[in-house]
C-alpha cells in the first residue's frame, strides 16, 4: 500500500491551488486558453 505525507500533500494542494487562483485571475476577459492551463499543470506535475 502506498502512503503519503500528509505534509507534501498538503504542499501539492497549495500549488494546486495557486495556480487554479493564477488562471482564475488571468487578464483576459476570456481567461487562459486550455493549452495554456494544460502545459501548467504538466509542468507543475513533472
Amino acid at each position: 500500500m502506498t502512503t503519503f505525507d500528509l505534509a507534501e500533500v498538503r504542499g501539492f494542494a497549495a500549488d494546486l491551488d495557486a495556480g487554479l487562483a493564477r488562471h482564475a485571475s488571468a487578464d483576459s476577459t476570456d481567461g487562459p486558453g486550455l493549452d495554456d492551463i494544460v502545459q501548467d499543470y504538466a509542468e507543475f506535475c513533472s
